[in-house]
């Protein structure tokens, strides 16, 4: 399903339907197809590039290019997609980026395994009764999995200014806010659905 472009690292995958065409770019796939061939177009046809060319260019790749949505998405569920590479969780080995992974989303951190983090650490100890801290490190580690078959919530209760809320704020950062959702318990208990 590659597609040749200006760089070898490029890769473009589309539907014959009007469903988004991605480009491969950083170890994922991006919904921002028609965006980039709109650009390699004005690179190649200069002046004499139109809307027109444009759009039967892209109409051309998604029948050449066809593929099914479902093809896309890593399958291996032990391995994620960070800044610096692909890590299978389970045996911590680590491989290059690659567009065999099919990922569509990457955790915005580089894998440095032997750093440590003492601030972090010294704050945690700071705001969690010593007894809370292995369960926190467990949520940062099962927010990482692929699949919940667990169905699981985190409630965090305390006075005011204790560090709830920034400590939801490190875990949104630390997985990409494009990788989160949340729902204000306020608005769990005043909506019937």
């Amino acid at each position: 399903h590659s597609f040749p472009t200006r760089r070898s690292s490029d890769l473009i995958v589309g539907t014959a339907s009007k469903d988004p065409i991605y480009v491969y770019d950083s170890g994922v796939f991006k919904n921002k197809g028609e965006i980039f061939i709109a650009k390699y177009c004005e690179d190649i046809l200069e002046d004499r590039c139109d809307n027109n060319s444009v759009n039967q260019i892209i109409q051309k790749i998604r029948r050449l290019r066809e593929f099914k949505r479902e093809d896309l998405g890593c399958k291996n569920l032990n391995l994620i997609c960070l800044n610096n590479c692909v890590l299978n969780v389970k045996t911590k080995k680590i491989y290059e980026h690659n567009s065999k992974f099919g990922f569509m989303s990457k955790i915005p951190i580089d894998y440095l395994p032997t750093q440590k983090s003492k601030i972090f650490e010294n704050w945690l100890s700071e705001v969690l009764w010593e007894e809370d801290i292995p369960t926190c490190q467990e949520w940062f580690g099962f927010i990482l999995y692929r699949r919940y078959q667990e169905k699981s919530a985190l409630v965090l209760i305390g006075p005011k200014n204790s560090g709830k809320t920034v400590l939801l704020t490190i875990m949104e950062k630390f997985i990409g806010e494009e990788n989160t959702s949340s729902v204000d318990f306020h608005d769990i208990i005043n909506n019937r659905f």
